[in-house]
């Protein structure tokens, strides 16, 4: 074993933002060989959290685009039905107010009882 690798934040910053920026995972990229682990990187875009969020935003968008690709291809209709669905369901959980389902809440509802004498 080698001595731990120094990682300048300065010099991974703007290659992470896009990555994250294309629709991959932050785990994906640290995964590759030569860069820093997790934690790390976590721990400098949490110091900057709305590069992060600018980011994941961009992502989003990237990820909604590769559904449509993916729905025009000419696959496996069930395995295509399949990713495109996944990718869906984790906007609606990552990005709610974008790619939620739309609930409109009516006012007050009154309910009048009738009581007839029978």
């Amino acid at each position: 074993m080698g001595r731990p690798i120094k990682f300048k934040r300065s010099d991974f910053l703007p290659e992470v933002y896009d990555w994250i920026s294309s629709g991959k995972t932050l785990r994906a990229y640290c995964r590759q060989p030569g860069k820093p682990s997790y934690g790390t990187v976590y721990d400098w875009v949490e110091s900057d959290s709305s590069l992060l969020a600018r980011a994941r935003e961009k992502g989003h968008d990237a990820i909604a685009e590769e559904c449509v690709q993916i729905a025009d291809s000419k696959g496996d209709p069930n395995r295509d039905k399949l990713r495109v669905w996944t990718r869906l369901q984790l906007l609606k959980c990552w990005n709610p107010r974008k790619y939620g389902e739309r609930v409109e809440l009516a006012g007050q509802v009154e309910i009048k009882r009738v009581i007839s004498d029978v």
